[in-house]
């Protein structure tokens, strides 16, 4: 059993190189949280890439990484803790030297890789699993998934939901942005995120536009770009591109509606954020967005466009029969943040060092 008194937690923060993806949103928000209150319990460490900045505004104790340490473990020794925010981290400590928590936040790569990338990248994860002393996931769904993939071996296993960043009250209007009502949907342009389906349904939509925003592959872009020529659909579809924190803040509170047909997810971020600003959210059925937007969330079961049209149309005339629909989406939203997140991870560690 380690020295509970001060015991020393490492914490991989690596994706904090890269904050513009989803991996370095958590990374960001996990360290904030937890760095603020931790520090009385812990010898908090995080391990990040040499050239790394503080982004998270508390003193923390920095391991750089570098090419020994990824392929000597034995060179990550010396902590009673080790957490690894994600599985795709390269560096893990050495077996014997404390204790290793893993959170696994998908397996998506196992639709979008080929079968042979796939199984290595599965092996690889598998041998985490394997040295892990606890196994985290971001969902039910998430868990559910794993296990029909990996062997946890009679591992502690736990569900600690993501949190919902508090949105920018400051708000500036994208310069490709509606000038009457519109839609909006928010994520990375790749074909899991099923754009075509909320192209195709704005044909049956014509009072409303939709604002897409988010950067990703160019020649899914290139693609949709000319299914919205093929439809016809150049004044009611616009891509914005990245957003700013500003931008995005301003699309949710000026949206009719957020559209999200993704088709593979392992929480839904953008589900939960749209809510906590009242803003009404249509999502596919799949994965884990049951899971995530509850009973406030309206589900499309297939995505034929009309019936996607009228299913958008049919639920937003019921939430006009119900005033207070944005404060229960509000209400329901606020379940989910990053401060729980870091005190169910805190309640983990000590947990751990408990055994």
């Amino acid at each position: 059993m380690a020295d509970t008194e001060n015991p020393k937690l490492i914490i991989d923060m690596t994706k904090l190189a890269d904050l513009y993806c989803g991996l370095g949103q958590v990374s960001l928000h996990y360290a904030i949280n937890l760095s603020a209150d931790i520090q009385e319990k812990f010898n908090l460490n995080f391990l990040v890439k040499p050239n790394q900045t503080n982004e998270w505004g508390y003193p923390v104790n920095l391991l750089k990484t570098n090419a020994l340490r990824r392929h000597f473990s034995q060179l990550n020794s010396g902590f009673d803790v080790w957490h690894a925010l994600h599985q795709d981290s390269a560096f893990i400590p050495a077996k014997g030297s404390g204790k290793f928590i893993l959170t696994i936040h998908d397996l998506n790569f196992l639709l979008e890789k080929s079968p042979s990338k796939a199984q290595k990248r599965l092996n690889r994860l598998q041998q985490k699993a394997n040295r892990a002393d606890a196994i985290c996931f971001i969902s039910e769904f998430a868990k559910t998934n794993a296990a029909e993939h990996l062997n946890f071996h009679n591992k502690l296993v736990f569900v600690i939901y993501n949190g919902v960043p508090k949105l920018s009250d400051a708000m500036t209007k994208p310069q490709i942005a509606p000038q009457r009502k519109f839609l909006f949907n928010l994520g990375v342009l790749m074909p899991k995120k099923n754009h075509e389906s909320i192209i195709k349904m704005m044909s049956y939509l014509p009072d409303y536009d939709l604002l897409i925003g988010g950067g990703g592959n160019a020649d899914y872009r290139n693609h949709l770009e000319q299914l919205v020529q093929k439809l016809g659909l150049e004044k009611q579809v616009r891509f914005a591109g990245f957003l700013s924190e500003e931008e995005k803040s301003w699309a949710y509170h000026h949206a009719e509606a957020f559209v999200f047909p993704s088709l593979n997810e392992g929480f839904g971020l953008p589900v939960v954020e749209a809510m906590s600003a009242g803003l009404p959210v249509f999502c596919s059925n799949k994965t884990s967005l049951p899971e995530i937007g509850g009973e406030f969330a309206f589900y499309w079961n297939h995505f034929e466009a009309k019936y996607m049209a009228e299913m958008l149309v049919q639920g937003m005339k019921s939430i006009a029969k119900t005033p207070d629909y944005a404060s229960q989406l509000q209400s329901y939203a606020s379940r989910f943040s990053w401060k729980k997140n870091a005190t169910a991870y805190q309640e983990l560690y000590s947990k751990i060092l408990s055994l």
